[in-house]
């Protein structure tokens, strides 16, 4: 399976990646906050620092930022 990024674990961006944990996939993810939900990283979340190592480790790249 592939590696799932995700920039923004907000509103939106956390329940995604939370069904994708609980589907079997591999997700990456950073945030401006500092720390991830925690029951995403009991999911088994891999909480990174910066956008560039959700770049470097993701085979694809969702991004769930505000347009403001």
């Amino acid at each position: 399976m592939e590696t799932i990024g995700f920039i923004g674990l907000g509103i939106m961006g956390a329940p995604m990646a939370g069904h994708l944990l609980d589907a079997g996939y591999t997700v990456v993810a950073s945030d401006h906050r500092s720390k991830p939900p925690a029951d995403l990283v009991v999911k088994g979340l891999n909480s990174v620092t910066g956008h560039n190592a959700v770049a470097e480790a993701a085979d694809i790249i969702i991004t769930m930022v505000p347009d403001t």
